[in-house]
């Protein structure tokens, strides 16, 4: 995996997200250095850059908040790759060994993202709730299935 340039970073995201966004209605912001944000109505969808102890990138959808928002807490956000599971259409994961792999990974998140996300974004779905169940149940599954191999 190759680390890029916030700069390309930035125009990589752009590239991908703000035709569907602006299509929307919506907004794609900057609010800091290495995030990106599309507020809908009640949810609240965020790209980051290098999140984690990996140098690539992760996409977000969360409740919209009316308090001031740490941008480094990902707690109450859900990962796009849930959402496409829990919708049954699991995401290729990408390799990012070239700027042209960033570039095709961000374009599918785009995709995704207008698919999974915006129907948040513009209030047409509010079900977070089955999403947050759909964790829980993986994750009492994962459990049970590591306490049996003990």
């Amino acid at each position: 995996m190759i680390n890029i340039t916030s700069s390309t970073f930035d125009v990589l995201v752009t590239q991908a997200f703000e035709p569907w966004a602006k299509r929307a209605g919506f907004v794609l912001k900057n609010p800091r250095d290495g995030i990106f944000e599309i507020e809908g109505l009640r949810f609240t969808m965020r790209i980051r850059r290098g999140t984690g102890h990996l140098k690539g990138f992760v996409v977000t959808l969360s409740r919209k908040s009316s308090q001031v928002v740490d941008l480094d807490d990902l707690d109450g956000e859900i990962g796009l790759s849930v959402i496409a599971e829990f919708n049954g259409q699991p995401l290729r994961t990408w390799a990012l060994n070239s700027i042209d792999d960033w570039k095709v990974a961000l374009e599918d998140a785009a995709a995704a993202s207008q698919a999974f996300c915006l129907p948040y974004l513009i209030g047409e779905i509010s079900n977070f709730e089955d999403i947050e169940q759909f964790i829980e149940v993986r994750i009492a599954t994962k459990q049970a299935d590591k306490d049996d191999t003990v």
